[in-house]
């Protein structure tokens, strides 16, 4: 109980910032939905600066299982779960973009697959991998501020996207 309450309040300190300023929103909602999409290209560019050929393809490998992982597990684990988004739930969440309400809130698949990506190019490159975390760490926070996840989502799409990274880098390396 102490969770949730924790969570609602989080996602109210986040999201009572929506609709306040234009220039913020817009950059929100560029977190939320398209900077995934960005950390995609960034993820596959970096493969052409790898040193060597075999860890060019172990890093594609890696990079293409830990996204495709990390999605079905946030699928079957958001199915299993079905918690409710937070526009459905509480009183005064601003959304700011546009999703079904039939569509599970925990955990972010959003999150899992930006953490996963991030992860992936870490463990290939340290100074790329923070620059990736922090993007993944902008995708996580647009989430919560357009009002489509509250922040225990993201934290946990961020821990299991990390983890399937991982998993997957040590069972191809």
């Amino acid at each position: 109980m102490f969770l949730r309450q924790l969570d609602y309040k989080l996602f109210h300190i986040v999201n009572d910032l929506a609709k306040r300023w234009r220039w913020l929103d817009y950059c929100g909602i560029f977190c939320a939905v398209y900077l995934i999409w960005l950390m995609a290209i960034i993820s596959l560019i970096f493969f052409w600066y790898l040193p060597t050929q075999i860890n060019r393809l172990r890093y594609l490998f890696t990079l293409f299982a830990s996204t495709v992982v990390a999605y079905t597990v946030s699928a079957i684990i958001g199915f299993a779960y079905g918690r409710a988004r937070p526009f459905v739930n509480l009183e005064g969440a601003h959304q700011l973009i546009t999703t079904s309400f039939f569509h599970k809130s925990f955990p972010s698949s959003h999150s899992m697959v930006a953490f996963a990506l991030a992860f992936t190019v870490l463990w290939f490159n340290r100074p790329w991998g923070i620059v990736m975390l922090v993007l993944a760490a902008l995708v996580a926070w647009g989430r919560v501020f357009v009002g489509v996840h509250y922040p225990m989502d993201v934290a946990a799409g961020a821990i299991l996207g990390g983890a399937v990274s991982y998993v997957m880098y040590r069972i191809i390396m």
